[in-house]
């Protein structure tokens, strides 16, 4: 089954393109994904967990690569494979996130800027 994606960056110059914004985001996503490790690094339970969380979101920012880089008519089972990996991965990566988000000891880092937005409002908006 060919995606409509796929076959759209399937030949020049639209691969170039393809491959380009792949890897672009592919990038882009794994310093997420370390910067979201960082951010948990001290307040979770479980850093095992976390780890295990950056280390599936990288092989799933690797998969981008292989989907950007090698075509579907050409290399069809890579392709594929790194499919599998950027949305299987990507898709875990997202669950243990929403996971570890819910047991992490934040300590109402949240509520503070929330609730300091509502007080005091921005004088310049009054009419």
């Amino acid at each position: 089954m060919c995606h409509p994606f796929s076959v759209a960056g399937n030949s020049p110059p639209a691969s170039c393109i393809f491959s380009e914004v792949m890897n672009l985001a592919a990038f882009v996503g794994f310093i997420l994904a370390v910067l979201r490790y960082l951010q948990l690094k001290h307040t979770v339970v479980s850093q095992c967990l976390n780890a295990c969380s950056l280390l599936a979101f990288s092989f799933a920012c690797f998969g981008m690569t292989l989907v950007g880089n090698f075509q579907i008519f050409t290399e069809d089972m890579i392709h594929n494979f790194g499919t599998l990996m950027t949305f299987g991965l990507g898709t875990l990566f997202c669950w243990v996130q929403s996971y570890i988000t819910l047991r992490a000891n934040l300590k109402n880092e949240g509520r503070k800027a929330g609730s300091s937005a509502s007080c005091c409002p921005d004088p310049s908006l009054s009419a």
